[in-house]
């Protein structure tokens, strides 16, 4: 049944190679015949035109052999060198014979080329989306290691929390056994953030990363990411720093709040610090970044250029807390998906992390 098929499409291709090439001849004939009656002579605007419909025939055609046949039928018509290259068909004007195969080499020449770039240009194309859809794979793959790493860390410790408290809950006392519900509640939590990063995931569409954008207030955004941070995490220090000014960029807040809370809590987890964590937001020509600062031990070298694959990595460095993988690959998705920029690095106390987003184009408010 395939190879009915590759045939059947094998025959379609060449019939309509055929046709096409049958078109564009006709229409050289009739536009190089207009030439000649308005300027009574050869003229090489009528080569010229034949060039053109042939590179146009050899790039539509399914084998070297139509631009070939083309060319021939072209000078054959053409018979350069005579008066009235139309008359006496096709032999006229043996004194030009030479001329006439000369341009029949040429203008062969001409059609390979042409129809050598043009199979170039289909297979580089076929290659680039090979390449997307490798690269799609492995963000796919990427992502379900995170997932699969972020998983087992908080169930682990659930399930060691509980199997300790059946076991040895006659022996324990009322501190021991707040403290192992303590961390049961604490895992439980980690797990309903990781779903609240997966639902999100799934809102992004996963073959052009597009999302639903409009105008959204930076002010009101970040200061909905800071009030849902600080109820997960009671206590927890955190400066902010806003400009002044009125922004307004398209985004699509839920997700971006999301990105800020997955930044700001990768920076209370493993930054070991008790120094108060910054969020700097600052305005720039055609974009707006966004800064997410710790003061403690910083990022390991090696895992600098790493950190957004989620290989199941720690946000920092040799932190105990649970990992934060596909936290960290969400933000870059999201990001992505707003046509930003997402990127992390070491400063001289610390640990930084800078988004950005582009402001809108002013055609975007056009009418």
């Amino acid at each position: 049944m395939r190879t009915k098929v590759q045939t059947f499409s094998k025959i379609q291709n060449h019939l309509s190679s055929i046709l096409f090439s049958v078109f564009c001849m006709a229409a050289a004939v009739g536009i190089s015949s207009a030439c000649l009656r308005i300027f009574r002579y050869f003229s090489r605007s009528c080569l010229l035109i034949f060039v053109l419909f042939i590179m146009l025939a050899s790039c539509h055609a399914a084998d070297r052999l139509y631009g070939i046949l083309c060319s021939v039928f072209a000078i054959l018509w053409l018979k350069p060198g005579c008066v009235d290259p139309c008359t006496d068909f096709p032999f006229a004007c043996t004194d030009h014979l030479a001329d006439i195969l000369c341009a029949v080499v040429i203008t062969a020449f001409i059609s390979l080329f042409t129809f050598s770039l043009s199979k170039r240009a289909a297979q580089v194309s076929v290659t680039e989306a090979r390449l997307a859809e490798a690269g799609q794979e492995s963000m796919r793959a990427n992502l379900l290691r995170a997932i699969c790493h972020d998983l087992r860390t908080p169930l682990t410790g659930i399930i060691g929390s509980s199997l300790t408290y059946l076991e040895h809950h006659d022996t324990m006392t009322e501190d021991e056994k707040k403290e192992l519900v303590r961390g049961i509640y604490e895992s439980s939590t980690w797990l309903i953030h990781m779903a609240e990063n997966l639902l999100t995931i799934t809102r992004i569409k996963e073959i052009d990363l597009s999302i639903n954008t409009r105008e959204e207030s930076v002010e009101e955004v970040v200061a909905e990411a800071l009030q849902k941070t600080e109820l997960r995490h009671k206590g927890c220090s955190i400066r902010a720093s806003v400009p002044r000014e009125f922004i307004m960029i398209p985004m699509d807040a839920t997700l971006i709040e999301q990105v800020i809370i997955n930044l700001l809590e990768n920076a209370l987890l493993h930054s070991g610090t008790d120094q108060p964590t910054e969020l700097l937001v600052a305005d720039h020509p055609g974009f707006v970044s966004f800064t997410v600062r710790d003061y403690g031990r910083g990022i390991p070298q090696h895992m600098l250029d790493h950190l957004f694959e989620g290989n199941g990595q720690k946000g920092s460095a040799s932190g105990t807390k649970k990992g934060s993988g596909i936290g960290l690959v969400l933000c870059k998705t999201i990001i992505t998906a707003h046509h930003g920029t997402i990127t992390a690095r070491n400063h001289t106390d610390g640990a930084e992390f800078t988004f950005t987003l582009p402001r809108a184009k002013e055609t975007d408010h056009e009418p």
